[in-house]
């Protein structure tokens, strides 16, 4: 089951990331994550994957990797955005904490701005 936070963590990203180039990545490799090898789930458990992947950018060849609810397979491809000032980072990469505090923010001012309405109507 997917819950809030990680919907939210994926709405960040894509506005984080929004002005990068895309380019289409390529799983070299697909495992369960440590959290799982070696034990039984849990009924109703969803495993995680650890997912490594390449792309290039301008004949360059870039790693990385990533945690999947999903089972994906070696020269699966799927779309991944790089900075274009520094193309070894890409929209997996872990986002700058500013950007936690910028949505807290962002959130409590329109939940503030929501409050007051409702209160003087």
């Amino acid at each position: 089951m997917r819950y809030p936070g990680r919907m939210f963590d994926a709405l960040r990203r894509k506005l984080h990331h929004r002005n990068w180039p895309e380019v289409l990545a390529e799983v070299e490799s697909c495992g369960f994550h440590s959290d799982y090898a070696g034990r039984a789930l849990d009924p109703g458990e969803v495993p995680w994957y650890s997912v490594d992947f390449t792309y290039k950018v301008n004949g360059m060849s870039y790693d990385g990797g990533l945690i999947s609810e999903v089972e994906v397979k070696p020269h699966d491809r799927f779309p991944i955005r790089y900075d274009p000032k520094n193309p070894a980072h890409n929209s997996t990469d872990p986002l700058p904490h500013w950007t936690e505090w910028y949505a807290l923010v962002s959130y409590g001012t329109i939940g503030g701005f929501l409050l007051w309405y409702a209160l003087r109507h």
